[in-house]
Formats: C-alpha cells, sequence, structure tokens
C-alpha cells in the first residue's frame, strides 16, 4: 500500500510540474521526511555508539532505513561543538561507505533544498540532528556494517537497523 501511495504522489507532482515548476521538489521532500519521521513503538533504546576517539564530537544515536529503503537516516547528538564543525560545514564531504562491498553512499543534494543534512554555523550540544542519504536500488539492507567518513575522519562498525 505504501508504494501506491508514493506512486500517487510522483503522478500528482508530474502533473502539476507543468503549472509549478517547485512543486516537485517540495512533494519530494514531504515524501523524503514524512517517511523519516514515522514513530515505532517504544523499546529499550539501543547503546549509543561515541566517536569522540575519533575527533568528531558526536554520538550517533541511530542508522535506519526510510523512505522505503531508499534512504538512510543518520541520527546523532553533539556531545562537543567545537570537534562537531566538520559535521555541520556544508562544504564538508560526508558519505557512508558500505564495509562489505566498498560502495559509497551520498547525502542527496536537491536544487531547492540543499543537501539533505543539517548545518550550522553553531550547534548547541545534546541536541539531536539528522543527515539522508541515497540508497540507490535498495542496495543497503537492515544489518550492513557501514563507516560513516567525515572530511577525512571515519567512525566505523555502524549496523544498519
Amino acid at each position: 500500500m505504501e508504494s501506491h501511495a508514493i506512486d500517487g504522489i510522483r503522478m500528482y507532482c508530474a502533473v502539476r510540474s507543468r503549472a509549478l515548476p517547485g512543486l516537485t521538489a517540495l512533494c519530494m521532500l514531504v515524501l523524503v521526511c514524512g517517511c523519516a519521521v514515522t514513530r515505532e513503538p517504544e523499546q529499550a533504546p539501543p547503546t549509543p555508539l561515541t566517536a569522540q576517539q575519533h575527533g568528531l564530537g558526536i554520538t550517533v544515536v541511530a542508522l535506519r532505513l526510510s523512505a522505503s529503503g531508499y534512504m538512510l537516516d543518520l541520527r546523532y547528538r553533539i556531545t562537543d561543538s567545537p570537534q562537531a564543525r566538520a559535521l555541520l560545514d556544508r562544504r564538508k564531504e560526508m558519505y557512508l561507505l558500505d564495509q562489505a562491498s566498498g560502495a559509497r553512499l551520498m547525502v542527496p543534494v536537491t536544487p531547492t533544498v540543499g543537501p539533505l543534512r543539517q548545518v550550522s554555523d553553531h550547534a548547541p550540544t545534546d541536541r539531536t540532528y539528522f543527515a539522508l542519504f541515497a540508497n540507490p536500488e535498495r542496495f543497503v539492507r537492515p544489518g550492513a556494517k557501514l563507516t560513516l567518513v567525515v572530511d577525512g575522519q571515519r567512525i566505523e562498525g555502524l549496523t544498519v537497523e
């Protein structure tokens, strides 16, 4: 049923895109954000992976599939603002590396919204941030081991939930 809703949104956006050029981008943003915010039943929180030793100043909260498996949703908390600047700088390259195949999963950049990750000049600590990564053809599956690479620094051993 979920794929029928996605097909319906795509069709609606395709028809309306002739009249309003920005509507297609808006529909895709609503589609991505709406799929990434689904709530799950209360469970015991997973043990967070800390990246303090890597100099990134973050704690990875979760790495989940979203948008019917076509996106990976990385959630992290900043524990040290000065060290986390690379993560929040839009000029710094950020991607996930599949440890099994070596494939790179990049942050999509849309023409109207920009990169699908949070960026900021000053980031308060103890707040959860996100970054979305493209997963074309649902290449990465639950249980896969990934490495987060930000400006040459790496966090290895992230498992997709």
